[in-house]
C-alpha cells in the first residue's frame, strides 16, 4: 500500500514538474533595451509564450521594481501613458498558465524624450512674417505642447510672448510679433504627469516693412479705380497713404482692415482698391502694416498719374462703310458714366449730345444718322469728384444706309407694321419688281441677333411675318439686306 501511494505521489510531482515547463518566461521585443527618445506614451510588445493565458507587466523608474506599475493582460502587447519625460524606465513581464506562472522575463530599459524639437522656421533667416508658421516634432502621449518666443535670450522682456497648442497638432502660427526685430523661439510638451524641458531654440528676423507690387513706379494713364498690391507680411490690418506731393504733406491714411482686403492670384498678395481719384494727376503711395505691437516702417514710396481722357476703341479712326446705327465703344475704368458728342463739324460746333448713366463703355446710336456722312465724335468720363477732358476726336464715315440703290427693293417700296407691336407680330411688306432674295435680320440694341432668316420675293407686293411675341418689350432693329445693300428700321415691342 506504501508504495502505490509513493508512487502516485511521485506521478503527481511529475505531472507538475512537466506542466511548468511548457510556462517559459516571455521575450520582450519592443521598445529594445536600452532605446533612447521614446514617447511618453508607448506600446510595451514582446513574444507569445505557448500554453499562456494571460501575462503581467511591470513598468517602474526604480530599478528594484519596489514601487512598479502593474498591468494584467490577455495579449502580447499594452499601452502605457503619462510618462515623465526624459526618465529611464525599466519593464518585464510574466506569462501565467491555467496552474502556473512562467518566472520573469529579462529586464529592458528606455529612457523617454526630454524635449520638443522645432524644426520651423529654419534657423537665422531673415523677413519672417510677424504672425509666423511654426512646426515641430510629434511625441505620443503629449496633451499640449506651449511655445515662447522673446527678443531677448532669457525670455522675460516685455516682448515675451506664449501660446498653447494641443497635443495632436504639430504645426500652427504664432501670435502677433513685433516688427522688425531679433526673437528667440522655443516649445516644450506637458502630459498629464510631467512638463518636458525647453527644446532648441532658433532665431529669427521678423519683416520691418512692406513689399509693394502693383502699380509700377511711374505707371501713367492710370484708371482713377486704382488697384494698390502687397506682399503680405503676416500684418493684421495695413494702412495705405496716398498724397499729391512726394512729401507726403498732403497725404491721406486708409485703414485697411481684413474685410477690405483680398489675395489676388498668389497667397502673398493683398490688394485694395482706391475709387474717384482725380483724373490728370500726380499721385504718391506707401502701405505699412499695423498689428498689436504697433506698425512697420513705410514701405518704399511709388507714384502713378491718373489718366487724363478715354481710350477710345470703335469705330477706327477715319473707319469708312459704318453703319448708320453705329455702335461706339471706348476704354476706362473708374467713372460713372460718360458724355458723348457727335457731329458732322470737326470742331463740334453743334453736336448731338448722348449720356450714359453708368459705367458701360459703349453707346448704341438709335436716330440712324446720314448715309455717306462724315461725322466726328469724342467721349469724356465724369465720377462724383471730377471730369476728364475731352479724347481726341475720332471720325468715320457711314455706309449708304437706310438707301438701298438696286432698283428692285428700295425705301421707298418697304414698310413695317404695326411699329410700335402690341402682340409681338410685325409685318414687312416688300415690293419687288422681279423675284429674288432678301435676308431679314432682327437685333436688340446689343447688337443681339433675336431673328435672321432669308425670304424669297416674287414679282410684286409681298408680305412677310415676323413672330417675335417670345422677345421682350424693347427697342429693336431690323435690317433687310438685298443684294449687299440693307435698310435698317426702328420697331418698338409694347406688348
Amino acid at each position: 500500500m506504501r508504495k502505490k501511494l509513493l508512487t502516485l505521489a511521485l506521478t503527481i510531482l511529475s505531472a507538475v514538474a512537466f506542466s511548468a515547463t511548457n510556462i517559459y518566461a516571455p521575450t520582450l521585443v519592443s521598445p529594445a533595451n536600452n532605446a533612447g527618445g521614446a514617447a511618453v506614451s508607448l506600446l510595451l510588445d514582446w513574444n507569445a509564450v505557448p500554453g499562456a493565458i494571460s501575462y503581467k507587466v511591470e513598468y517602474t523608474s526604480d530599478t528594484s521594481f519596489t514601487n512598479a506599475s502593474v498591468i494584467l493582460c490577455a495579449v502580447t502587447a499594452t499601452t502605457i501613458n503619462d510618462l515623465f519625460f526624459g526618465t529611464v524606465y525599466s519593464w518585464r513581464v510574466k506569462a501565467y498558465g491555467v496552474s502556473d506562472s512562467s518566472a520573469w522575463s529579462a529586464t529592458f530599459k528606455f529612457t523617454t524624450t526630454d524635449k520638443v524639437t522645432m524644426v520651423k522656421p529654419v534657423d537665422s533667416t531673415h523677413n519672417r512674417f510677424t504672425t509666423l508658421p511654426i512646426q515641430w516634432t510629434s511625441i505620443a502621449g503629449v496633451s499640449t505642447y506651449e511655445y515662447e518666443a522673446d527678443t531677448v535670450n532669457t525670455f522675460d522682456s516685455p516682448l515675451h510672448m506664449t501660446q498653447s497648442f494641443v497635443g495632436t497638432e504639430i504645426k500652427g502660427n504664432t501670435n502677433a510679433l513685433k516688427f522688425g526685430r531679433f526673437y528667440f523661439m522655443r516649445m516644450r510638451a506637458k502630459d498629464a504627469a510631467d512638463t518636458s524641458g525647453w527644446g532648441n531654440i532658433l532665431h529669427v528676423w521678423t519683416i520691418d516693412t512692406v513689399y509693394l507690387k502693383k502699380p509700377a513706379n511711374d505707371t501713367v494713364n492710370t484708371f482713377s479705380n486704382v488697384a494698390i498690391q502687397w506682399k503680405y507680411n503676416g500684418a493684421k490690418d495695413y494702412q495705405v497713404s496716398i498724397a499729391t506731393d512726394s512729401a507726403f504733406a498732403s497725404e491721406v491714411i486708409y485703414n485697411v482692415d481684413s474685410t477690405h482686403i483680398y489675395f489676388n492670384g498668389t497667397i502673398d498678395t493683398l490688394v485694395t482698391t482706391k475709387e474717384d481719384l482725380a483724373f490728370n494727376t500726380q499721385y504718391y503711395f506707401r502701405v505699412r502694416g499695423t498689428n498689436v505691437w504697433g506698425t512697420s516702417v513705410w514701405s518704399a514710396v511709388r507714384k502713378f498719374k491718373t489718366l487724363d481722357c478715354v481710350t477710345m476703341l470703335l469705330p477706327a479712326n477715319l473707319a469708312t462703310g459704318v453703319s448708320t446705327l453705329p455702335e461706339l465703344k471706348w476704354s476706362v475704368a473708374g467713372a460713372d458714366n460718360f458724355e458723348i458728342q457727335l457731329d458732322t463739324s470737326m470742331v463740334y460746333s453743334n453736336p448731338q449730345i448722348f449720356h450714359t448713366t453708368d459705367t458701360t463703355v459703349h453707346y448704341i446710336i438709335t436716330t440712324e444718322l446720314l448715309p455717306h456722312t462724315t461725322y466726328y465724335w469724342r467721349v469724356r468720363a465724369i465720377h462724383t469728384t471730377d471730369t476728364t477732358s475731352w479724347c481726341a476726336g475720332r471720325s468715320f464715315e457711314t455706309n449708304g444706309g437706310a438707301g438701298i440703290s438696286h432698283n428692285s427693293v428700295s425705301l421707298n417700296n418697304i414698310s413695317i407694321y404695326p411699329n410700335p407691336s402690341k402682340s409681338g407680330m410685325v409685318y414687312i411688306q416688300v415690293n419687288s419688281n422681279l423675284e429674288q432674295e432678301i435676308t431679314v435680320i432682327v437685333s436688340n440694341l446689343f447688337g443681339q441677333d433675336i431673328y435672321n432668316e432669308k425670304h424669297s420675293l416674287g414679282n410684286g407686293q409681298n408680305n412677310i411675318k415676323l413672330d417675335l411675341s417670345n422677345s421682350g418689350n424693347g427697342i429693336y432693329l431690323v435690317k433687310v439686306i438685298n443684294a449687299g445693300n440693307a435698310i435698317t428700321r426702328k420697331i418698338v415691342l409694347d406688348k
